[in-house]
């Protein structure tokens, strides 16, 4: 006698499908919590994993940072003799300290020995240029006849044949001290260190991210799988009770092999399992794509790109932000003389040397073409002495050609947020004030206060 038959002749037995039922229940969601505990572990460690890198790089950031904020205010001692730049400098050494904090962060965590090494070399020649800041700095005060001031600089003996220089000789020495090649050389030696840090880390989070990554995906697989077998489970169920559940089972089916998520329909176990999957399946694929960052990046030139700069933007502080809008000059003639290709390496070398020349906290971005944004951060209006500067510094490098890449100039407008509030306007101003750069010659920078001036 066939099943069929015998069904048909004996019936069902409700009882017999009620306890298959209940222990398929019992049995599923047994299996659904533990997949889910694992998943919501892998994914917690992936989170303190991310943070803990977070919280290593933003430290060595702040080495940065440090280490350009006692040059930045050396350099303007030298220039202008103002003491207060001085008492700015010894509070960073003294009081703030960020570059030993920064230290004191990478060494307790042990897995970050190589990072913390790289570090270790960069603050040892931190503290190295300081000796050569600090006869700079003596040399100033020497020459102004400054009598009170910190007693590190106290300790400093001058050379015989630098003791006997007039005044103005002796801040030309000065100034020469904090400004020369070899000065810049133990600069960069300083940055490359810092950047040895930044990588080391990098390659530890990743191997992190991988293993993560790794455990994700199996417990994913293993979902897959469970669902399957679910299924097929659930299927002998349907075909003893079809009308309850045979249409949800089997769009599930379709939309599992689609691999993506599942309608929430059916039985309530099957809801159940629908909006697990559906959960885990969205964290997950939230989870990675916070991971990769290319989408905030400039793939030719390595810097932000517009998406990133349109994010930056709504966390500007105005009233302490240099906004920069950068051309580079007669670029349509580079690619028609040369080709894209060398247009290209034209725009790397661009992006690589405004890397060079400003400051960490500061951001490049390159929005289209041969156009680029540089947001300054926490300057004030006073400031645009150094900007002139950094751009003439550029514009020298820049003149200079290399091999297949010829030589090039920049154009710069410049403006300073203060007394605004939308940085489109802010963008308006430094577009502007490249107008007036083009218009009246290139390869410099304009500021839009000048124009502003001009007007009235």
């Amino acid at each position: 006698m066939s099943l069929r038959s015998s069904i048909q002749e004996k019936g069902i037995s409700i009882r017999t499908v009620h306890l298959t039922m209940l222990f398929v229940s019992v049995f599923l969601i047994v299996l659904l919590l533990l997949l889910t505990f694992y998943l919501s572990a892998v994914y917690s460690r992936l989170s303190e994993e991310t943070d803990r890198y977070i919280r290593l790089q933003n430290a060595v950031h702040e080495m940065m940072e440090a280490s350009d904020y006692l040059t930045e205010n050396t350099q303007q001692f030298t220039q202008s003799g103002d003491l207060e730049l001085l008492e700015a400098y010894f509070k960073e050494v003294n009081d703030d300290r960020r570059r030993e904090e920064a230290l004191a962060i990478l060494a307790e965590d042990a897995k970050a020995v190589r990072a913390y090494e790289d570090l270790q070399l960069a603050v040892n020649g931190s503290v190295k240029l300081m000796n050569r800041e600090y006869y700079a700095m003596k040399l100033v005060l020497e020459a102004n006849g400054v009598r009170e001031y910190p007693d590190e600089l106290r300790a400093v003996t001058l050379l015989p044949h630098d003791a006997v220089l007039l005044p103005e000789e002796k801040i030309s020495l000065a100034r020469s001290m904090v400004l020369d090649e070899q000065y810049y050389a133990q600069k960069d030696q300083i940055r490359q260190n810092m950047k040895n840090s930044l990588e080391h880390l990098e390659e530890l989070v990743q191997s992190q991210q991988n293993a993560f990554a790794h455990g994700m995906n199996m417990g994913l697989t293993v979902m897959r799988l469970f669902i399957i077998f679910a299924g097929v489970a659930i299927f002998l169920v349907v075909w003893l009770l079809s009308h309850l559940t045979v249409r949800p089972l089997l769009d599930a089916v379709g939309r599992i092999n689609a691999n993506s998520s599942l309608s929430v329909s059916g039985s309530r176990e099957f809801r159940h399992l629908a909006k697990t999957y559906n959960k885990f399946y969205d964290m997950y694929q939230k989870s990675m794509a916070r991971l990769h960052y290319k989408a905030s990046h400039d793939e030719l030139t390595k810097v932000y790109n517009r998406s990133g700069y349109e994010i930056l933007l709504p966390s500007l502080i105005m009233d302490s932000t240099y906004m920069l809008v950068i051309d580079a000059d007669k670029f349509k003639a580079v690619n028609d003389t040369y080709g894209h290709d060398t247009g290209d390496k034209v725009l790397q070398r661009i992006a690589q040397v405004l890397r060079h020349h400003f400051r960490a906290e500061d951001y490049v971005c390159r929005i289209g073409g041969d156009e680029f944004v540089v947001i300054m951060m926490y300057l004030s209006p006073a400031q645009r002495d150094m900007i002139e500067r950094k751009i003439a510094s550029i514009n020298d490098e820049l003149s200079i050609p290399q091999p297949a890449v010829p030589a090039v100039s920049i154009s710069v407008g410049a403006a300073h947020g203060e007394g605004l509030s939308d940085p489109s306007v802010l963008f308006e101003h430094a577009d502007r004030a490249l107008y007036e750069r083009k218009r009246n010659g290139r390869n410099g920078v304009s500021f839009y206060e000048d124009i502003e001036l001009e007007q009235a």
